[in-house]
């Protein structure tokens, strides 16, 4: 069977990652990725491909799940901080 360009990326972009890679991940990391891919291959006069979209959209994932992680600690250690007396005038 012959992966179609998306399914190649995605299976890259896993190898990569070292791990899956949801859908909803893959759909959020593609066009921050395109865009860096387009900015570098401007930049360097280079015409990088799928393989290196794929590494991007890695890195892009990775740097989403790395955001959500520590978003959410904040978000405990808001919730579990004491909250100031209120001292009426």
């Amino acid at each position: 069977m012959i992966a179609t360009n998306a399914e190649f990326i995605i299976q890259k972009a896993e190898q990569s990652l070292g791990g899956r890679i949801s859908l909803a991940e893959f759909a959020e990391a593609v066009p921050f990725a395109k865009r860096k891919l387009d900015l570098i291959n401007q930049r360097c006069s280079a015409n990088h491909g799928h393989s290196y979209l794929a590494k991007l959209i890695a890195e892009s994932v990775k740097s989403a799940r790395l955001r959500n992680y520590f978003d959410g600690i904040n978000k405990r250690r808001a919730a579990e901080a004491p909250r100031p007396l209120h001292v009426a005038n």
